[in-house]
């Protein structure tokens, strides 16, 4: 069991964390959730910034207006159209920049 004290700590993290992520990551939109991991001296969304693809839209696959390391994707899009996405925004990567972006989230 946890006291008074752990539990009011531990409720206020839960509050603080909610409020981080309503306020700095897309809700309430189709997304796949964090995108790419950062790099050693990179966050990701920077290295996707500094691609200037903010108004790219490919079958209904789009970088979230709110945190670019999200994708927003609209009912019409599928899986491949989604990984066609990922992978175009790693080759830019490597091709613009010279990084290799890695993702989060497992590709089949």
């Amino acid at each position: 069991f946890i006291n008074k004290k752990e539990k009011k700590f531990i409720l206020q993290n839960i509050t603080n964390s909610l409020k981080y992520r309503i306020k700095n990551q897309p809700i309430n939109i189709n997304t796949c959730g964090s995108l790419f991991k950062n790099t050693k001296n990179n966050k990701a969304y920077e290295i996707i910034n500094k691609l200037n693809l903010n108004d790219l839209c490919i079958n209904g696959v789009k970088l979230s207006s709110k945190h670019s390391n999200f994708l927003h994707l609209e009912n019409t899009c599928n899986s491949i159209d989604v990984i066609n996405f990922i992978k175009f925004i790693q080759k830019k990567a490597k091709n613009d920049l010279d990084i290799d972006l890695e993702t989060e989230i497992v590709l089949y």
